[in-house]
């Protein structure tokens, strides 16, 4: 009986190929980088009004309206980063990352389906939502496993959803699944909460940095196992 090892299944047959999606892991986190700038420059423009500020013992009576002024803008400022800037500058990244995680499955799907003369393609798997249909293809028609764990699985999930709300309902809550809203507003999800008076989905850093960290760690898991070495 021979001990020799069962040779790998083969995705990339040239390193352009593998080069390219791993330059696009890269691109996502200067992406991540740049949220993260853009959260930091708008945090730095509250700290700098609050320190112009004169203190209340030297502010004069005819100075108080103009203090009171300065204090809403401040306010205003504040409600603006916790709110406003979040959507502006985290949910497109979410877009990108489930952007690129998506492509990069479908391209594994379709070398695996044209290698293996395949016709049946990943977009008419069985499956309501794109991992049910992305593991069932890998599976149960391609026979080379997913390798997503339990964890992983829920992780990337929840990147779906909250992708899918800001692409399809402009980040509303209500367009979720009923269990994920009601954990949502219960704040039950760390790094996801609602605006009450909106219904408005808002994602913190953290939470984005998690969904860039599923996202490359199962490609790369995925590049590991199919790549040629």
């Amino acid at each position: 009986m021979s001990n020799k090892t069962k040779p790998r299944f083969v995705i990339f047959h040239n390193e352009k190929e593998l080069i390219d999606v791993k330059k696009d892991i890269y691109i996502l986190h200067r992406h991540l980088e740049l949220v993260q700038d853009q959260l930091e420059n708008e945090l730095n423009k509250i700290k700098k009004i609050k320190k112009e500020l004169p203190k209340k013992r030297e502010v004069k009576k005819l100075e108080k309206i103009s203090r009171a002024l300065d204090e809403n803008l401040i306010k205003e400022h504040e409600t603006w980063l916790k709110n406003g800037v979040p959507q502006i500058v985290i949910n497109p990244f979410i877009v990108s990352a489930w952007s690129l995680y998506e492509s990069v499955i479908k391209d594994f799907a379709s070398i695996l389906q044209k290698s293996k003369n395949i016709e049946k393609s990943i977009e008419n798997a069985d499956g309501r939502y794109f991992l049910k249909k992305a593991e069932n293809y890998f599976n149960k028609t391609l026979k080379h496993p997913l390798h997503l764990t339990k964890e992983r699985n829920s992780e990337l999930r929840l990147l779906n959803d909250i992708r899918n709300s800001i692409v399809h309902h402009y980040g509303k809550v209500s367009a979720l699944r009923p269990k994920l809203k009601t954990q949502i507003q219960n704040n039950k999800i760390e790094g996801i909460r609602s605006i009450k008076e909106n219904g408005k989905l808002v994602l913190s850093l953290k939470f984005a940095e998690r969904g860039f960290e599923v996202v490359r760690n199962h490609i790369l898991t995925l590049l590991n196992k199919y790549q040629k070495i």
